[in-house]
C-alpha cells in the first residue's frame, strides 16, 4: 500500500488502546481481519467487528495489532506482535 495517503494515522490519542499497543502517528494501517484497506468504507466496515487483527505498515517494520471492541470504543490493552522487513 505505501504511504499514498489512505490510511495513514495522523495521531494517536494518550492512553488509547492505539497507544497501548504502540502505533504511532505517520504509521499506516493495512489490513483489518485480513481484508485490506482500500478507502475509508473497508476502514469502518471492518473496523466494526469485535475482534481486531490490525496490520501497521512502518517504514522499519510491520506489526500485527490484536484489538478487542466494545460498542462504539476499543477495549483492553491490545497485543502487539512486530516482524522485521
Amino acid at each position: 500500500m505505501g504511504k499514498s495517503g489512505y490510511g495513514v494515522i495522523a495521531a494517536v490519542a494518550e492512553g488509547s488502546i492505539a497507544e497501548r499497543a504502540g502505533m504511532r502517528p505517520g504509521d499506516q494501517m493495512v489490513s483489518i481481519n485480513g481484508h485490506v484497506l482500500r478507502d475509508v468504507i473497508d476502514y469502518r466496515f471492518y473496523g466494526a467487528e469485535e475482534e481486531l487483527e490490525i496490520i501497521v505498515e512502518r517504514e522499519t517494520l510491520d506489526d500485527l495489532v490484536r484489538m478487542d471492541r466494545m460498542p462504539g470504543r476499543l477495549r483492553g490493552g491490545g497485543e502487539r506482535m512486530m516482524g522485521q522487513r
